[in-house]
């Protein structure tokens, strides 16, 4: 299979996508630089130590997921003219400053062990849950041992994707920081399987496996597809790829609800690369999989490909593209072809 090495293609050119991510780091720290100044002007305060700081960081790499957090809630008290609540957050910008920069390691963190874990499911997750699951239901941290057991099956799920695509290990080192787990209050029950949001850019949460399904499948899907969410949003922070009136929506790939070109980009580009993993992993004559593995592997990937197809058919009939992104559809457009032909075939 043909691979572009446009930045705008179903597997970006890991060098190129590097470069997309630093500029997207140095845009986050000019924006906490301006927000701070205009802090400064409305308070008249100096913060010129804090400026030093923010102008010595290093864009290259992956920052902390909290500064992207604090971009957006800064501009917020700023924007409400909340001057106790803009004061807050530019000291919680001056402590992560001091204790962490920088998020090199991937950290596997328990629900709620971050501040912005609360306000994220009340003001997104939550609603997502609801729309995607069709349910309801609280959520809970994990015991000590629980985090130790599911770090392990992460671990496990980490090292399958290196061995069968360094292409997708590359990027996950590239952009991945944090994972959160979280558990249902209701034992098995399934509130939702992952989320991300470009405003804690390079965290990622999963709700951890139920009994009924094998953790390192699972986690092998899931964090291939949260971390190609990661590369999307750095993709459309270089170009909008789609000019469909966001109050316009169509057939969903991955959900019941219907959904604006947006997410049905997200989506298709999601399953585009998740079919291409498991075909990937069911070929690779290497790992050792248990039957039961194989066989929910195998089951889970024909669903993939009918999903990828309905999102693909989708972009191609209503898609509003801009050059690039007639150049991510097309990147994805030999994959469909080759799935019609199996259905064909079949």
């Amino acid at each position: 299979m043909v691979v572009e090495s446009s930045i705008f293609s179903l597997f970006p050119d890991i060098n190129d996508l590097e470069k997309v991510h630093t500029k997207y780091n140095q845009h986050t720290i000019d924006s906490l630089r301006k927000l701070l100044s205009a802090y400064e002007k409305g308070m008249g305060k100096n913060y010129g130590k804090l400026h030093n700081t923010l102008s010595s960081l290093k864009p290259n790499g992956k920052l902390n997921p909290y500064f992207f957090y604090l971009k957006l809630k800064i501009a917020e008290s700023l924007k409400n003219n909340d001057v106790k609540n803009s004061t807050n957050y530019i000291n919680e910008l001056k402590k992560a400053l001091t204790n962490s920069k920088r998020s090199d390691d991937l950290a596997v963190k328990n629900i709620f062990d971050s501040s912005w874990d609360e306000d994220l499911f009340e003001t997104r997750f939550s609603i997502d849950m609801d729309r995607t699951m069709g349910v309801r239901g609280r959520i809970k941290k994990l015991t000590s041992k629980e985090i130790i057991i599911q770090k392990e099956k992460i671990s496990d799920a980490l090292n399958l994707i290196s061995e069968v695509d360094p292409v997708y290990s590359s990027e996950i080192d590239e952009l991945l920081s944090n994972i959160h787990l979280l558990k249902p209050e209701k034992k098995n029950q399934q509130l939702f399987y992952g989320a991300s949001a470009n405003v804690i850019f390079g965290s990622i949460y999963f709700q951890i496996p139920t009994e009924s399904v094998d953790p390192i499948v699972y986690y092998f899907e899931h964090i291939i597809h949260e971390a190609t969410h990661l590369t999307l949003f750095l993709l459309f922070s270089e170009d909008k790829l789609i000019l469909n009136d966001n109050q316009k929506i169509y057939t969903a790939p991955l959900r019941e609800d219907k959904r604006h070109m947006y997410g049905i980009v997200h989506a298709t580009f999601v399953l585009g690369r998740l079919v291409q993993a498991f075909q990937k992993l069911i070929d690779n004559q290497k790992v050792k999989m248990a039957k039961k593995q194989i066989k929910e592997l195998k089951k889970t990937h024909e669903l993939r490909k009918l999903q990828f197809l309905i999102g693909y058919k989708t972009i191609k009939k209503y898609g509003k593209l801009t050059s690039n992104g007639k150049k991510l559809l097309n990147s994805m457009s030999s994959l469909a072809r080759e799935i019609e032909k199996e259905q064909k075939n079949d």
